[in-house]
């Protein structure tokens, strides 16, 4: 990548036409895995970016670019079996993946994506759909790479069985990275006209991190055409995931693939066409900007809960469990205070902040929770004038005099009191209703006659109610009350006063820890914005050295960053000193 004359650079994208609603009527199960496997997320759209070792023979090379798997918070790995299959391949006892819908579903094909990153697959499975209990399709199938697309369609079925027999290289576990319910387009350097990734985050998650990746194919065919009754457009206004891809061509003519990023289309399509030959622009952004639907959860809990607990909870709200990767810190910071009825990605941004991480994706597609400090590992890379393609444009902030911020405190209300009142509930059938109500605790359910309760369950700002028949209901529960009390870090005699609050912050400890990591942050003031030959090694939140415009070097963090393919690549990224 520093040649003067670089070798070609390649990109690939994979995209789906796809069923997006299916995954959330999903429930994957499996019959044996490791520890760090995760089965409930392979139809999530997530990929593998770095797969773990587990010594299995001939597996494990010692190039350092593949770890051992850590005790606690994994990375995406998708499911990975406990059983090894034996000298010719053959699994004594096969994995076997169940996929269970809680609504019927049919699909134009069924894509399976083994372990791309080694190239190894079974060689040998087959795929069972059921219609209640009733089989309605039944197939063996030979995979040749790990790559794999059946020419069948999957027809209407409740439950997908999939049963592993034999890989392709002996003493292997199955490894499956993702489900696809559909059909997947791979499209190359020869398909598009362009393509670029814009990211940035936010040193102390008082923002969203923004990440959108978009891409120009030439449509030959005019398959993108919303004209063309035959055509896929209506698939790309839904939620498809988009995987990314970028090479490099070695001197020895090989490529070398590394991922680049996972993303979602938004819906937002365009098409132009003018010529022969139409040209499609898609849309897309990282799951944490998907995740707009409003969480409705919130849980007064007088003995305090962990961060890591809110966020676990608001990522299976979502219906993304078990790919969120947080810092262990955040498993020992509690809050008192329910989470608000705002959206979920508000809401992880609100937990994150609290936590005092950063909220960003990695290049599989989870979002994460990490920790910048000035003690991070600084990257091996510099960014020199021999990388930048012009000397740095400087921005240095101003001088933090005082932080002003606070913690909130819960008094709960002495008295019992209605918080709903005889709302009329008329249904003769089972039926799920909700009730909103403000901020309250130890509630209550009365109902009048001719109601009967199944289930009640309770939240800070509403109940969910199962009830058959006709009648009133009253809900009863003591309110609750926030007070406010502040906190100011007084931190140079002069400069510009900075107020910032969390509303999850419920204690003075937290508090005090709170202004100190925000004034740190603050006091890191000079930022260099620095237009490159572009650099996709590079991550939001990595440190490394910046060589200034009077060539000193200095300890930087990336904070936004561009990177464009049109052929070649080139790129810019935003640059945080640290203090």
């Amino acid at each position: 990548m520093e040649k003067p004359l670089r070798n070609a650079s390649h990109v690939k994208i994979v995209f789906g036409v796809t069923d997006p609603d299916a995954p959330s009527a999903s429930t994957p199960v499996d019959n044996g895995h490791l520890p760090f496997s995760d089965v409930n997320s392979v139809d999530l759209g997530l990929s593998v970016a770095t797969p773990y070792q587990t010594l299995e023979k001939n597996r494990f090379i010692l190039d350092g670019k593949s770890p051992m798997a850590p005790s606690s918070n994994f990375v995406y790995q998708g499911f990975v079996s406990k059983a090894i299959s034996d000298d010719a391949g053959v699994f004594s006892v096969p994995p076997v993946v169940t996929v269970s819908f809680n609504e019927f579903v049919q699909f134009a094909a069924l894509t399976l994506y083994f372990d791309t990153i080694m190239n190894e697959y079974p060689t040998e499975f087959t795929v069972q759909c059921y219609y209640n209990s009733t089989s309605v399709l039944s197939k063996t199938y030979v995979a040749t790479s790990s790559e794999f697309v059946s020419n069948d369609a999957i027809p209407l079925c409740n439950k997908i069985v999939i049963t592993f027999k034999k890989t392709y290289r002996p003493h292997r576990r199955l490894r499956l990275s993702q489900i696809i319910y559909g059909v997947i387009n791979t499209l190359t350097a020869a398909d598009l006209v362009s393509c670029s990734q814009s990211a940035s985050m936010d040193i102390i998650s008082s923002n969203l991190p923004d990440e959108k990746f978009s891409f120009t194919i030439m449509d030959v065919e005019r398959r993108y055409d919303p004209e063309n009754p035959q055509g896929v457009w209506e698939y790309l206004e839904s939620r498809q995931p988009v995987n990314v891809s970028i090479g490099y061509e070695l001197d020895s003519g090989d490529i070398e693939w590394f991922p680049w990023c996972n993303t979602y289309s938004t819906g937002d399509v365009k098409v132009n066409k003018g010529g022969v030959v139409a040209e499609v622009t898609i849309e897309t952004e990282s799951l944490i900007q998907q995740l707009t639907k409003t969480y409705t959860r919130g849980v007064y809990r007088p003995a305090g809960v962990s961060l890591a607990t809110l966020a676990e909870e608001v990522m299976t709200f979502v219906g993304y469990p078990n790919i969120l990767v947080m810092d262990d810190s955040l498993r020992s910071l509690t809050t008192t205070i329910p989470l608000p009825e705002v959206e979920a990605n508000q809401c992880l941004q609100l937990i994150a902040n609290a936590g005092m991480c950063v909220l960003v994706t990695d290049r599989s597609g989870s979002p994460m929770m990490i920790k910048v400090t000035e003690e991070d590992e600084i990257q091996d890379f510099t960014m020199s004038k021999k990388q930048a393609k012009e000397e740095p444009t400087v921005t240095k902030y101003p001088v933090l005099r005082n932080l002003i911020t606070g913690y909130s405190h819960i008094n709960v209300g002495s008295e019992v009191q209605n918080l709903i009142e005889n709302v009329q509930i008329t249904g003769a059938n089972r039926t799920s209703v909700e009730l909103t109500y403000s901020s309250a605790t130890n509630q209550s359910v009365q109902i009048s006659s001719g109601l009967t309760l199944h289930s009640a369950t309770h939240y800070a700002q509403r109940s969910v109610l199962v009830l058959t028949g006709t009648g009133t209901v009253t809900i009863t529960g003591n309110a609750l009350e926030t007070q406010d009390v502040g906190y100011t870090k007084i931190v140079h005699e002069v400069g510009e006063d900075l107020e910032i609050t969390n509303e999850l912050i419920s204690s003075y400890e937290h508090a005090k820890q709170y202004a100190d990591w925000v004034a740190g942050c603050e006091e890191r003031r000079i930022e260099y914005a620095i237009t490159d030959r572009g650099y996709p090694e590079l991550d939001l939140g990595d440190t490394v050295n910046v060589v200034s415009n009077f060539d000193n070097t200095v300890p930087a963090t990336i904070m936004k960053k561009s990177l464009t393919f049109n052929g070649t690549i080139s790129g810019s990224a935003t640059y945080l000193a640290r203090k």
